[in-house]
């Protein structure tokens, strides 16, 4: 662990990081400054309570970084989309919302509760270099601090990579018919890749694809256990958990689709009027929006949402897209707002899902 204090301006080498920290006079990672001294002094001994509906395993080792960079501890509070909307909606409703920072994979939620003023504007030191990216506007409570993706998965040890579907088109190949293709229903984020179908193929896509009798499944993490066991040979995967299952030794590998690319949806943070008195939230706000930090989440599978990081190729699996290109295809929150339940709901109606919960 970093000391916060006395180190005397030194670049110091955080245990299992390849960045240099500086404490001395505030806060500085490879160069770049996080917080300034008063901000990071007052941050001393304090600590920050987040809220996330991301991936769990990632945002446990994204704090295991800042407390070793920092030495400000990080209380996770991880639920689905579902039940933390659920509990956020009641604390907030009770005047007693319990985080710090949130993050959401909804961007619909984030507006909802910074219309209720549970969230307020905060201009981290990056605020140039994100506004320049799209990943924030002046003013707006909700920051856009990576973006998740929707791309094409298969089982090596079933399919062989010359025969596992190189695009999007592939899918309504008969040759994945019988329960060979396993997709999840598209709900909140999923529906990134829903969208996609539609906007790009138009409205006999997802008939043509519900016609080969695809597996469909209630969540990643069963859809993910089946794809490993060879019970399915393809998917539409989330990127970040084909880099996970790699690393883990399954053999799951990915497929960036060459038609049209990934279905890539906002993963939004905001600080709660909580936060905004805690300068250790503020500190740890402004750390997940370093060029360190959105670097660090590039080796997983995660796209930053700053547009001045490299793309990493890791673990076996393929070279993502980078923000601002035509491969990556995001559904942004005006697209949500526009249509997200019209998305859904034809989705539902091409594979007979009666009900949308």
């Amino acid at each position: 662990m970093v000391a916060v204090a006395g180190c005397g301006g030194s670049a110091t080498e955080a245990p299992g990081s390849d960045a240099s920290v500086s404490t001395g006079d505030g806060l500085v990672i490879d160069e770049e400054r996080i917080a300034d001294k008063a901000l990071f002094d007052a941050a001393a001994g304090g600590s920050v309570d987040f809220y996330s509906t991301s991936d769990a395993a990632t945002e446990e080792r994204v704090i295991d970084r800042f407390t070793q960079q920092t030495g400000i501890p990080v209380t996770l509070t991880r639920l689905t989309s579902a039940k933390m909307e659920e509990r956020v909606r009641s604390e907030v409703g009770a005047g007693r919302f319990g985080a710090d920072v949130l993050r959401s994979t909804d961007p619909l939620f984030i507006a909802e509760l910074a219309a209720k003023r549970a969230l307020v504007p905060w201009s981290p030191p990056s605020a140039d270099e994100l506004t320049k990216s799209g990943a924030m506007q002046p003013g707006d409570p909700g920051i856009t601090s990576l973006y998740g993706a929707y791309a094409l998965a298969f089982n090596n040890r079933v399919v062989t990579p010359e025969d596992a579907p190189a695009s999007w088109s592939d899918l309504t190949d008969a040759k994945w018919a019988g329960g060979k293709l396993g997709l999840v229903r598209p709900t909140a984020a999923a529906a990134a890749y829903a969208d996609l179908g539609l906007r790009n193929f138009g409205p006999d896509f997802w008939p043509s694809v519900a016609a080969n009798s695809p597996r469909i499944f209630d969540s990643v993490s069963v859809q993910s256990e089946a794809l490993a066991r060879g019970e399915i040979a393809v998917a539409i995967f989330p990127v970040s958990s084909a880099f996970a299952a790699a690393e883990q030794g399954a053999p799951i590998q990915l497929v960036i689709p060459e038609d049209v690319g990934v279905a890539a949806f906002p993963v939004t943070i905001g600080l709660t009027q909580t936060g905004a008195n805690n300068p250790a939230a503020k500190v740890f706000l402004n750390w997940l929006m370093s060029r360190s930090t959105q670097q660090f989440l590039a080796g997983s599978g995660i796209i930053p949402a700053r547009s001045d990081v490299s793309h990493a190729e890791g673990r076996g699996q393929a070279k993502l897209p980078a923000v601002g290109t035509p491969q990556l295809q995001v559904f942004t929150m005006a697209d949500q707002q526009a249509r997200r339940s019209e998305v859904i709901a034809t989705w539902n109606k091409a594979f007979h899902i009666t009900t949308t919960g």
